[in-house]
């Protein structure tokens, strides 16, 4: 008995350590998806899987649709109303309801009908100080927990209750709310409903504010102008509700806005040397 018994610890550490040794010497395996799998441009600016599996590319000439094995191009065309309305894709963005929305150049963004394999396209008009109307470029595409949709673009934030077809357009100076010479790059919001918008040339980040319905700025170093301007490439919630920035030079930036404190994941004396308080 005490010898069987023995042998079946002797196998079971046995498969423990022929798992740990084959996981130690495995080695990761990556598939390059190319031209030769029919994707329409090797300058691809993101990547979405969404909930049916397929990947999506956004690319500067076409969106690329991914089953695993091969690529299906969506381009603009002239003859047809229900295609892209431009051909250099920012992003791909999938809402709760499984759908998705596409912000291209210069055309505002389009939302794809699955049924049809085609597109309805959406433009905002905006107008400017001085009576111009514009076609914006969003950079960015987000929907909040009431299922609103906030379009980022150099000129002003779209906020878009599709609901109702209601359109509000924040433009780039009011009392709260300028971002000259800059454009909306990034959109987050924490557990608790805060709603936050990175600003991607004057280091700028402002927060939605329900009551006013307005955007204030953030006061938080080194986004308070206590620091030179630095580009915000990304900025995300974590679970614990703390935002992550991610800066071009600064690395990245871990603010906690309920004890309106922030932290570099470098050291201080780095953070001195880049003329920060």
């Amino acid at each position: 008995m005490r010898k069987n018994i023995l042998i079946v610890i002797c196998f079971l550490h046995l498969v423990v350590f022929s798992t740990l040794l084959n996981a130690q010497v495995r080695k990761l395996k990556f598939d390059r998806i190319g031209t030769e799998q029919g994707l329409s441009n090797m300058y691809a600016l993101g990547v979405l899987q969404d909930s049916y599996g397929y990947m999506w590319i956004p690319t500067t000439n076409g969106l690329n649709r991914f089953d695993g094995y091969s690529c299906k191009v969506y381009k603009h065309s002239d003859k047809d109303t229900n295609s892209l309305g431009n051909n250099h894709i920012y992003k791909v963005y999938e809402d709760s309801k499984q759908r998705l929305w596409i912000n291209y150049r210069f055309e505002g963004i389009a939302l794809y009908d699955r049924t049809t394999d085609n597109f309805n396209k959406y433009v905002f008009a905006d107008t400017l100080s001085d009576g111009r109307v514009v076609k914006n470029t969003y950079r960015d595409i987000f929907e909040d927990f009431e299922h609103n949709l906030w379009c980022l673009s150099s000129f002003c934030i779209v906020k878009y209750d599709e609901k109702l077809r209601v359109q509000k357009t924040y433009y780039k100076s009011t009392e709260h709310f300028s971002f000259d010479n800059d454009y909306g790059y990034n959109c987050d919001q924490s557990s608790d409903g805060t709603l936050v918008f990175g600003f991607r040339y004057t280091d700028k980040i402002y927060v939605y504010n329900k009551v006013c319905d307005c955007l204030n700025r953030l006061d938080i170093a080194p986004f308070d102008g206590s620091c030179p301007s630095e580009k915000i490439l990304s900025l995300n919630f974590n679970k614990d509700g703390k935002l992550w920035v991610g800066t071009a030079t600064r690395g990245v930036v871990v603010i906690d806005l309920k004890n309106h404190k922030s932290s570099m994941l470098f050291s201080e004396a780095s953070w001195k040397q880049l003329g920060c308080r």
